[in-house]
């Protein structure tokens, strides 16, 4: 593969010539062949301004095909995982991959975790724990709370079957398996049953998911890396096991990535049956044409989440685009009448404020921290990345001005205001959005 490198000398323990013959040797060892190296020599903080970056991504554009672009590690594209995150993604879009040279640590995402750590996390401590943690696992001791089905017991630790649970156990992997029955019609055959879970609760999707996916019903525990078989009594065959996993894997959808964003409504709404909150859901259809092609088309829902997760409500939808003009149609109506009474509407009424802000940005950080933890264990690619700083991004928009809305901007531009400003109005006005099959239902904050 043809590489370029690219190196901050600032960034670096080792002088510019030695850096340069890494770099050679590492071309050499994986049989790559070195192109160009562009280095840079700033102490300031922003990378993708820098000359010798820009003059890089400049080559990566000019010459399209596949290069690798190769770093000593990630340090030298960032000073945070935000950064470096950034950075990678602005490199992938060229058509080139990245890798460090460093030996423990190539691929970037790992090198970026390991090197910079995540905030208010120490590495050296989690690396202490962890060590611990490995040592038992390699005996065979479960750590935390043990799996449904099982219980520790003596001084041992050692996982011994509760006869009772082992029972629903084998009937979940029976169903899944041999009556070919999907996780939301296995969670409504045992709750119609009356069949609970060690916390007396209902069973949901979730629940039933981390039952058919964990090896530890095979006899198996795994643990930070490690994984010892015929550790303690199996419930269910491996076969058993096997096929619950091919069926798993046959019916997941291939690049799919969730967006939560796209929905108005989210955070408002609630079944006006079962109390529970109804939340945003894309289905996709696929069929066939007349002239053999595939074809599909997306259909945006808001449907209970009761009905989802845990089947103790009937099936309640709404088609998203409706929904969103019912409610917004009510709150226009809402506005007007304070515009009535009030004469304006000022900015203070409708906007985000600084605090509800910035609990949005730290939650949608967060995110992105676990998306780049998950990423770095290899359970995502770039677009799960990508994603999160895009909700990233979007959580530190600002709304727009409103602060002359009056009685025909509302009547006449209502239709054109902007997704920032109505979550902002639907923030002020509205406290909950009750829905039924047909009647819809704002519940004031200021009733």
């Amino acid at each position: 593969m043809r590489s370029i490198g690219y190196f901050n000398i600032q960034k670096s323990e080792e002088d510019a010539e030695l850096v340069e013959q890494k770099f050679n040797d590492f071309c050499i060892y994986n049989l790559h062949q070195m192109v160009q190296i562009f280095p840079d020599n700033f102490s300031g903080k922003n990378v993708k301004g820098s000359d010798g970056f820009q003059s890089a991504i400049h080559f990566l554009n000019e010459n399209k095909g596949g290069y690798l672009f190769v770093i000593p590690n990630t340090l030298h594209l960032g000073n945070d995982l935000e950064e470096v995150a950034r950075n990678i993604l602005y490199i992938v879009d060229t058509g080139a991959s990245v890798s460090c040279y460093d030996e423990k640590f190539p691929d970037p995402i790992q090198n970026a975790v390991q090197f910079l750590g995540v905030s208010n996390v120490s590495l050296t401590r989690s690396q202490n724990i962890k060590k611990a943690m490995r040592a038992r696992a390699l005996e065979g001791k479960p750590m935390g709370r043990p799996p449904y089905g099982y219980k520790v017991v003596g001084d041992t630790g050692q996982l011994q079957i509760v006869s009772e649970e082992s029972r629903v156990v084998e009937l979940i992997f029976r169903l899944f398996t041999k009556e070919n029955m999907g996780l939301r019609l296995i969670a409504e055959y045992l709750n119609e049953r009356k069949i609970k879970t060690r916390r007396n609760a209902r069973w949901n999707i979730v629940s039933i998911r981390e039952i058919l996916k964990n090896s530890v019903y095979i006899g198996t525990y795994s643990r930070l890396g490690v994984s010892r078989t015929n550790v303690h009594t199996p419930i269910i065959s491996g076969e058993m096991f096997k096929a619950a996993q091919d069926i798993r894997d046959s019916r997941k959808p291939f690049g799919r990535v969730r967006n939560i964003t796209n929905y108005l409504l989210s955070g408002f709404l609630i079944c006006g049956y079962c109390g529970n909150t109804m939340i945003g859901s894309t289905k996709t259809q696929r069929w066939k044409r007349s002239d053999q092609k595939r074809v599909h088309r997306q259909y945006r829902y808001y449907q209970c989440q009761s009905k989802t997760g845990q089947s103790m409500c009937n099936y309640h939808t709404w088609k998203a685009d409706l929904l969103d003009q019912t409610v917004l149609g009510q709150l226009k109506y809402v506005v007007l009448d304070k515009l009535k009474q009030q004469g304006g509407y000022t900015v203070s009424e409708v906007s985000n404020g600084s605090e509800t802000m910035s609990a949005k940005e730290r939650n949608a950080y967060r995110r992105f921290v676990n998306a780049m933890l998950v990423v770095s264990k290899g359970q995502g690619n770039f677009m799960v990345l990508k994603r999160a700083l895009e909700e990233l991004d979007l959580s530190r928009k600002k709304s727009e001005s409103v602060s002359d809305i009056d009685t025909d901007s509302v009547m006449n531009d209502w239709d054109s205001f902007n997704d920032e400003t109505l979550k902002a109005i639907l923030n002020t006005e509205v406290k909950q959005v009750r829905v039924m099959d047909t009647k819809v239902e704002l519940i004031s904050k200021f009733a």
